[in-house]
């Protein structure tokens, strides 16, 4: 470990920062098209929490795997994972929900 360099402090100013960063870096990468894409919100004991449903086909029963971005539950969300929600979707025949 010594090796490595030392991270920055984060704080949540940074954090912002980063984020913002990171949205505009997905923004500009391509994304495959899929069926349908729904933006929903779902209720929860401390609020809405807001997901993304990628569909890779019109019609059917499908799997339905939930993606939980990294990115330390701060700096991802459903905008810098929407190009790989969408390419797993179409690679396995599923509709993925991405959670903010």
């Amino acid at each position: 470990m010594a090796a490595f360099p030392s991270l920055p402090f984060v704080t949540p100013q940074t954090a912002a920062t980063i984020r913002e960063r990171v949205v505009e870096a997905a923004a500009r990468r391509p994304r495959p098209d899929v069926h349908a894409v729904a933006d929903r919100l779902l209720p929860g004991p401390n609020g809405d929490t807001p997901v993304r449903i990628c569909h890779p086909r019109p019609a059917g029963s499908l799997p339905v795997p939930v993606s939980a971005h990294g990115g330390g539950w701060s700096i991802c969300g459903i905008e810098t994972h929407a190009g790989i929600c969408r390419e797993i979707a179409n690679r396995n025949g599923c509709a993925v929900v991405s959670v903010e």
